[in-house]
């Protein structure tokens, strides 16, 4: 796309300031849970996490929303018709989760993965020869194998789509 300088600054700085704003949001919501957890929690008071992984705890969230955020205003600005309007249709449920899918494979992709991790997580509970960071690590190995699968099958579904030619309609 050719853009202006001007108009290309004018998305920067209103994306930045949507990521910031939603990065504040969650940094103070992060902060308060976090010393609320080291006060109240035995639980998580026996995870006894260093300063870098407290940090994190507070930190990742942060980068998470600002990243969010700044993307979709930049995605919205730069091309008004990415969000369509919302409209009712008879289409069956396997078609509009699929037009959904295709037009919205970021949400797609958290809505599969984050409750994949915290089943594989919860699974872990009765492995009690393993130490909480083997956990962890065990839960990370087997998550990023289940989120890449759902990746594929949700690229699966964006390559059918686009050879077809995009959205199905009524």
């Amino acid at each position: 796309m050719n853009r202006r300088p001007r108009e290309n600054a004018e998305i920067t700085k209103t994306s930045v300031i949507a990521g910031a704003q939603a990065a504040a949001v969650t940094g103070t919501l992060s902060f308060a849970g976090l010393r609320y957890l080291e006060k109240y929690s035995k639980t998580f008071q026996s995870f006894k996490l260093g300063a870098s992984g407290r940090t994190a705890t507070v930190f990742i969230p942060v980068c998470f929303a600002f990243t969010l955020f700044s993307e979709q205003k930049v995605l919205e600005q730069a091309n008004p018709n990415w969000f369509p309007e919302r409209r009712t249709t008879s289409l069956p449920l396997h078609k509009k989760a699929a037009n959904w899918i295709y037009g919205h494979p970021f949400p797609s992709v958290l809505m599969a993965a984050v409750p994949g991790y915290a089943a594989i997580f919860a699974t872990t509970r009765d492995m009690t020869h393993l130490s909480f960071s083997q956990r962890v690590i065990h839960t990370r190995v087997y998550g990023q194998a289940y989120v890449l699968t759902v990746l594929f099958g949700l690229m699966a579904i964006n390559t059918y789509m686009d050879n077809r030619g995009g959205e199905f309609e009524e």
